[in-house]
């Protein structure tokens, strides 16, 4: 389980017709984590040594759940700098600083902690990520199931790129291996069962650094390579404050890239990820290509596209202003969230930020509501200022969508898994879920019944349950269907 804290409310224009913004909230210091069916959050933030734990409700009110502190030692003398943490319920916190001896340009280690759920000092390692050690060492901690993952940069004092590593520790933080991911630039990795996707940037800014394959890599949990995916080229701007391309899984087998040439048009590479056995996966590159392009002026930039119904969901920047001077201001740039159709035709804005003078990226994820309907969920991250002066933010925005949009139905049933009869009497059947489980919600959205079922044909008992309407979703790896049933 993962976390995300937000606490300064922040409303902003929207352009929309079936859509609602439902809450919209800021924080410099926000990290996205784990959402719920209602539309409810559980966050997390660091308050000066402090892990603090809310949730923000459906309608976005703040509760808090929990604050500790977090034991930190500090070398007397010498660096002292906290990199990161990543809590997951049940399993506790991992924290993370960059220490070294003295005051000089000496050689720095990590400093790896790990407390329990409410705070208890269990234990701590110093480690030197890579083979030798580097004078900036900067990591931050992940979760692996029981394992931990250590992943950022290491580099010598005045370089102008720096080496970006994942280190790969066991549950008592003793290392087990390393790998040098890329050799500049500051990518992050999406995790994806038992394995990891890294996206290459491709451009150095060092000019003695020759520019690296661009792609994907996968490794298991021990740092094993397993395959690696490169496309033609991945747009980007020559900054590392500004990526015009990101990578976003759909489910356990599909994961799509935005690509843009030199013209700005946009297309959508399908990357199917084959599953043969639990540790090895292999890439490959599908036939489909849709084409995106927009004719208005300025920079377009394209941070997400995803299927939706039956067309796609796309994160639009478009921004009106480049550079002024030597100062190299950031790009003014309105976001948008836009419908597309299966031809990638535009059919609607269904959010907009309606600012200036920042620049802005995000992402954005959906999930289903017991009733049928869709939760967008957008996080934004704004730079006000310059290169050398700038302000930063965070923003996450909830969104409801009807599951019916201008184009398209979005699909709510697959029917890989059947619930039958429907209706139902004493008994429902349901077919198609070898290995997962269901949850029964009536009609307000309140959770009725839950079970795990092993077998590829079940029977559920429904006599507990009063006469009336539920939705019955079903969990089969990382696969959800939503089906509604009528129980007399």
């Amino acid at each position: 389980m993962k976390y995300f804290v937000l606490l300064v409310f922040s409303l902003l224009s929207i352009s929309a017709s079936a859509q609602s913004l439902i809450y919209n909230i800021q924080d410099p210091n926000a990290k996205t984590e784990k959402t719920f069916d209602n539309g409810a959050l559980h966050v997390s933030k660091m308050v000066g040594s402090d892990l603090r734990i809310d949730s923000i409700t459906p309608n976005g009110q703040i509760i808090n759940l929990k604050q500790f502190p977090l034991r930190q030692d500090t070398l007397l003398h010498g660096r002292n700098e906290f990199v990161g943490y990543d809590y997951e319920d049940g399993k506790g916190v991992l924290t993370t600083y960059s220490l070294s001896p003295d005051i000089s340009f000496t050689q720095q280690y990590v400093r790896l902690f790990k407390h329990d759920d409410n705070g208890g000092f269990i234990w701590q390692k110093d480690i030197t990520p890579t083979s030798t050690n580097r004078f900036i060492e900067s990591y931050i901690p992940f979760w692996r199931n029981d394992t931990v993952m250590l992943y950022g940069n290491s580099n010598w004092e005045g370089d102008c790129h720096s080496e970006v590593y994942s280190v790969f520790l066991d549950e008592f933080g003793n290392k087990l291996d390393y790998q040098n991911l890329s050799n500049c630039g500051d990518n992050m990795p999406y995790f994806r069962d038992n394995y990891m996707i890294v996206k290459r940037i491709g451009v150095c800014l060092c000019h003695d650094q020759p520019n690296e394959p661009e792609g994907f890599s996968t490794f298991s949990n021990n740092g094993v390579i397993q395959e690696t995916f490169e496309v033609e080229k991945w747009y980007f701007d020559g900054f590392d404050y500004l990526k015009g391309a990101s990578l976003s899984p759909i489910d356990a087998e599909h994961v799509y890239g935005a690509v843009a040439d030199e013209d700005d048009v946009i297309r959508l590479e399908n990357i199917l990820i084959t599953h043969q056995g639990q540790s090895n996966q292999k890439w490959e590159k599908l036939d489909t290509i849709l084409n995106y392009g927009n004719n208005q002026s300025g920079n377009n930039h394209t941070y997400q596209i995803t299927p939706f119904g039956n067309g796609y969901l796309a994160f639009i920047g478009q921004s009106t202003t480049g550079f002024a001077g030597s100062t190299e201001y950031y790009y003014n740039t309105n976001l948008r969230l836009i419908e597309l159709d299966h031809n990638f035709n535009e059919v609607q804005e269904l959010w907009n930020s309606n600012v200036s003078g920042q620049t802005d990226a995000g992402s954005f994820s959906t999930d289903v509501t017991p009733s049928g309907d869709k939760n967008i969920y957008l996080k934004t991250d704004s730079k006000v200022g310059n290169s050398t002066s700038y302000s930063s933010s965070k923003r996450f925005v909830r969104l409801g969508v009807p599951s019916v949009l201008n184009s398209s139905k979005s699909i709510i049933e697959d029917n890989s898994v059947q619930v039958y009869p429907n209706p139902a009497n004493d008994r429902v059947v349901i077919k198609g879920l070898s290995a997962g489980k269901y949850k029964f919600y009536d009609i307000a959205g309140v959770l009725v019944k839950e079970g795990q079922i092993n077998a590829e044909v079940s029977n559920v008992d429904v006599t507990d349950l009063t006469p009336g309407t539920y939705i019955v979703k079903t969990v089969q790896n990382s696969k959800t269907q939503h089906t509604k049933l009528i129980v007399k």
